[in-house]
């Protein structure tokens, strides 16, 4: 593990604090998966953002890729918000640390993330070109927020309730 600071090499302990961010994080980013993933079926528009009861509405199909959109663009901001603390944090573990060392996926979905968050007429070009590459990210996100609960149910288990 040559290059890689003391501390990334697990010398490392996190805070309560630390711990309890990125939990809460990774938390928002799984909650957010769970609805981009439950947007996909039609109708969910419907039961989201309310609406008359009955039949499908020509509407309804836009307005269902509206909602999936939604939470799709929350939960990939959310991923990159969750990447900055684990950072700040100076923990280490090697299969995050092998995921967010691919090339492209950690400065596509800063962008994205920005163009998110940072809305304008501007802006909303940016988005589009950065979504346009999010294909192969998407998978690359739900590793590492898999990647990041495994490491902190493996080194800091909750308390048995």
């Amino acid at each position: 593990m040559t290059g890689i600071p003391r501390a990334r090499q697990g010398s490392h302990r996190l805070s309560q604090a630390q711990q309890n961010r990125l939990r809460v994080l990774a938390l928002r980013c799984r909650l957010l998966q769970y609805d981009y993933t439950k947007a996909t079926k039609p109708g969910r528009a419907r039961k989201v953002l309310g609406g008359p009861a009955g039949g499908r509405q020509p509407s309804d199909r836009l307005a269902d890729l509206v909602v999936w959109a939604l939470y799709r663009d929350l939960f990939l901001a959310s991923v990159h918000v969750l990447i900055e603390n684990w950072d700040r944090s100076l923990a280490y573990d090697n299969v995050i640390y092998g995921l967010l060392s691919r090339t492209g996926h950690r400065s596509a979905l800063k962008e994205y993330r920005n163009a998110v968050f940072h809305s304008d007429p501007m802006t909303e070009g940016k988005r589009l070109k950065a979504g346009g590459r999010l294909a192969g990210i998407m998978k690359w996100a739900e590793a590492l927020v898999d990647a990041i609960e495994s490491h902190l149910d493996a080194h800091y288990p909750l308390p048995a309730a």
